[in-house]
């Protein structure tokens, strides 16, 4: 276990034993290493794209500014082409350090209520702290780990990122519902929906809503990327996706 890292209010629930044989994959994570990564980000939200910082691009999808880690055994360790990575960490930007709070209490909130939620919280290195979340796309079960393939709603309906947020509630559902006629991903969908604009989101868009694909099919991802955003009142509360007409949060009642 690496001295400076302490947990905060983040646990795994799962701890994938080490392997026999480490080979040359497994590169450990020191927590300079981790603080420091965590301080550029603070800094400059695009170090996240500079391979000279970060060796390297990680498949990390999102505007807010973030890096990956594959933790094995209780320790950290750089994720690469064959060690996938198992956690995110997100460090809020200077300015909105609420938000690594925020995100935390709304993830375990979910859970709390029943809807599934990964694993997440605060982490801190040395003087520095981050929001993480663990990956839902892994299956960490054996070593090396097995990435899952995810589709947000965006991608599935066959838009560009730039149009995610003339995705409506409808069309997820039409979407949902040609995959599965019993319409149990759609009341699904129907209940992050909701969640989200009781949290206050306002930016739940098409990208943060995705499906598993699966040899044996189609199924909902756990609720991620929840912010209250109407929190800061900087950011627009207009909600992303429209509840029955409703375009913020406080106007939504049980009919819509």
């Amino acid at each position: 276990m690496l001295a400076g890292i302490s947990r905060g209010d983040w646990s795994s629930r799962r701890q994938t034993a080490l392997p026999a044989r480490l080979g040359g994959d497994l590169v450990p994570v020191s927590d300079d290493e981790i603080a420091f990564r965590i301080q550029e980000l603070r800094r400059d939200g695009s170090k996240w794209l500079d391979p000279e910082v970060f060796g390297g691009r990680y498949s990390l999808a999102g505007a807010q500014a973030k890096f990956a880690l594959a933790r094995l055994s209780g320790d950290w360790y750089w994720s690469n082409a064959r060690v996938a990575s198992t956690h995110i960490l997100k460090p809020a930007p200077d300015g909105l350090r609420e938000a690594e709070q925020i995100e935390a209490a709304s993830m375990r909130l979910a859970r709390m209520v029943g809807i599934d939620a990964p694993d997440a919280g605060t982490i801190s290195a040395l003087d520095q702290s981050s929001y993480i979340v663990e990956r839902f796309d892994r299956d960490t079960s054996t070593f090396p780990f097995r990435r899952i393939h995810v589709e947000d709603f965006a991608q599935a309906i066959g838009l560009p990122s730039g149009r995610k947020y003339g995705v409506t509630a409808a069309q997820s559902i039409r979407l949902l519902r040609r995959a599965d006629m019993t319409d149990e991903m759609a009341y699904g969908f129907v209940a992050r929906l909701a969640f989200n604009a009781a949290v206050g989101n306002a930016d739940a868009h098409a990208k943060n809503y995705s499906l598993f694909i699966r040899p044996e099919g189609l199924s909902l991802t756990p609720v991620y990327d929840c912010q209250t955003t109407v929190f800061w009142k900087r950011f627009d509360e207009r909600l992303a996706m429209a509840v029955a007409g409703a375009r913020r949060s406080a106007e939504i009642t049980p009919p819509h």
